[in-house]
């Protein structure tokens, strides 16, 4: 047995009329959760919004379903942009590393090269005053 909404009398399960005042009966609304509804809400998080607020009066689990995977999905697409922000900046700072130890022995390398000009200039410099000593001292 079932109640009128509108007027509180009672009818048969199967009634669409009320049979006291005329009033339609309403068909009940099966509030459940629904499963592609909260597949969408996870991976569009802004659908599952939408539904949480069209259905938040007239269907309170279904949008609690809803408002729920929408949240984890931007949760989740959050945690994976700070981990993917993460690993960009830590390749970044070793890339930075690499580039300055490259840069570090490429000024050694650089300071090398004079250091050896240097000696090579200094040993011309005492071969050229060996020659002088021997020319000078009669040789």
């Amino acid at each position: 047995m079932k109640y009128c909404v509108r007027c509180g009398g009672e009818m048969a399960d199967t009634a669409v009329v009320c049979p006291r005042c005329g009033a339609q009966t309403v068909p009940p609304v099966e509030d459940k959760p629904d499963t592609a509804m909260n597949v969408i809400s996870f991976f569009i998080p802004l659908v599952g919004l939408i539904l949480f607020l069209v259905y938040h009066d007239r269907q309170p689990r279904k949008a609690k379903s809803a408002g729920k995977f929408a949240l984890i999905g931007v949760g989740l697409a959050a945690a994976v942009v700070l981990v993917m922000g993460a690993v960009a900046g830590s390749r970044l700072a070793r890339q930075q590393a690499v580039d300055e130890a490259w840069e570090a022995a490429e000024r050694s390398r650089q300071e090398a090269e004079d250091a050896y000009r240097q000696s090579q200039e200094l040993d011309r410099a005492i071969e050229d005053l060996q020659r002088a000593m021997e020319a000078y001292n009669g040789g």
